[in-house]
């Protein structure tokens, strides 16, 4: 990352998004299949498995995810080169 925000500057920003869990389709299809192994009893049961370790207690919307795109990828956030941006909901320190 250090590098490419040198090295394409001024031009071109280079920043990363590390992204945790997040509701997305795939999550769906990974809990679908857990159920019908028995792993779960209830889809909300695998919610609650998957947030347990994150401080907000729920995985990421997709929203929020594409939110932080947007905003990397405008022009407010013109001043913003060589970041690595987490997006986990804190779940990622709280491992730790």
């Amino acid at each position: 990352m250090k590098t490419l925000s040198r090295e394409l500057a001024p031009e071109i920003r280079a920043n990363a998004i590390l992204p945790g869990s997040h509701e997305t389709n795939r999550i769906k299809n990974i809990i679908e299949s857990q159920l019908e192994r028995g792993e779960f009893d209830s889809y909300e049961e695998a919610l609650d498995f998957r947030s347990k370790n994150i401080p907000f207690k729920r995985l990421g919307k997709p929203e929020e995810l594409g939110d932080l795109v947007a905003f990397l990828s405008s022009g407010k956030s013109s001043y913003i080169n060589g970041a690595a941006v987490v997006i986990d909901g804190g779940g990622g320190r709280s491992n730790l």
